[in-house]
């Protein structure tokens, strides 16, 4: 008997014209801007079929279906593999995590070595405010007609937050706060090739935490679940999926790279020196040995430490008797 996940998997192999999902199951899933299982598993596969390296994910960003990926940030991944991956637990699967590095350029030793780069732009009132008015002009036109460019989550418009945030299609609360998710900030993800020659994140400096240079990690894609329950989303209104394959992403130069770096650099510390524009030797990214968890969740510079769910609530339990509503501490 064939079971569901083959079904979905034969749908989007195949291009069959059936629908496996309920009217209400539709109705939710459009309400809130998400894909449907067969669509990401479609966009998946044109993905690795194309030259990239993808993950599947749950609606909390975290891989489904594998026990290891991160070998596949440095070599082409079998199609075999998300198949695999997508029939062993389909019905967790919630998202496409696209990992960085891999893409069609990736060629080490090639001159034209192009790497998969990713600007995380965590909190958007700092980009807008902060950053990229230090950008060069050329540089901002980039990141403004780069169609690899979305949105990956609503920001309480109150107190700034991004986690803890539930929407029921554009009417979302955060705590006691209401808001309408069309009418407040959403972080924002872009997606670069960079010489690889140059895409690494130097390690003698602080990248702003409110605007992550990721590498060696995975950043997931639009039509897959956020976990406020909305759908992460095209800032353009257009992909660079199209018919006949995939647009890549935009091209950094090196200096355009370190230009970015410095700007990040200035930004959170004006007096910092900045990343000389030619090192006498690369500047070498931090080599961590990638694990299901590490990879999942940004590694930041200063090495602060995750916490888990269970201490989250228990640290919040602690400060309740100090906690003053509307009063953010930072």
């Amino acid at each position: 008997m064939t079971s569901r996940c083959e079904e979905y998997l034969s749908i989007a192999e195949n291009g069959i014209i059936k629908s496996v999902e309920s009217l209400e199951e539709f109705s939710w899933r459009l309400k809130r801007g998400l894909a449907s299982l067969d669509e990401l598993i479609s966009k998946a596969l044109s993905l690795v079929k194309n030259g990239y390296s993808v993950v599947l994910v749950d609606e909390n960003k975290q891989p489904v279906g594998v026990d290891s990926f991160s070998q596949y940030y440095d070599v082409h991944m079998p199609v075999d593999f998300v198949k695999e991956a997508f029939k062993r637990d389909c019905d967790k699967v919630k998202g496409i995590g696209l990992m960085g590095i891999m893409n069609p350029f990736y060629k080490p030793g090639d001159p034209g070595c192009m790497a998969l780069v990713f600007v995380d732009v965590d909190e958007p009132w700092v980009w807008f405010d902060n950053v990229k008015p230090r950008l060069p002009s050329g540089l901002i036109d980039k990141f403004e007609r780069n169609i690899w460019s979305w949105m990956t989550g609503p920001r309480c418009p109150i107190d700034h937050a991004k986690h803890g945030i539930s929407c029921d299609g554009n009417n979302c609360t955060h705590g006691d706060h209401e808001f309408e998710a069309s009418k407040t900030m959403w972080g924002m993800a872009y997606a670069f090739l960079v010489p690889c020659e140059c895409a690494t994140v130097p390690r003698q400096v602080y990248i702003n935490g409110a605007v992550e240079l990721r590498i060696r990690q995975y950043q997931v894609l639009p039509g897959s679940m956020h976990p406020s329950g909305l759908g992460y989303r095209w800032i353009h209104y257009t992909s660079p999926f199209k018919d006949d394959g995939i647009d890549p992403p935009p091209a950094l130069t090196c200096e355009e790279w370190r230009q970015l770096i410095n700007t990040l650099i200035e930004s959170e510390n004006p007096t910092e020196a900045k990343l000389d524009p030619k090192p006498e030797q690369p500047v070498v990214e931090v080599q961590v040995k990638p694990t299901i968890e590490a990879v999942a969740k940004p590694a930041r510079v200063r090495m602060l430490k995750e916490l888990s769910g269970n201490a989250l609530v228990k640290v919040k339990e602690l400060l309740k008797p100090a906690y003053v509503p509307g009063n953010r501490q930072n």
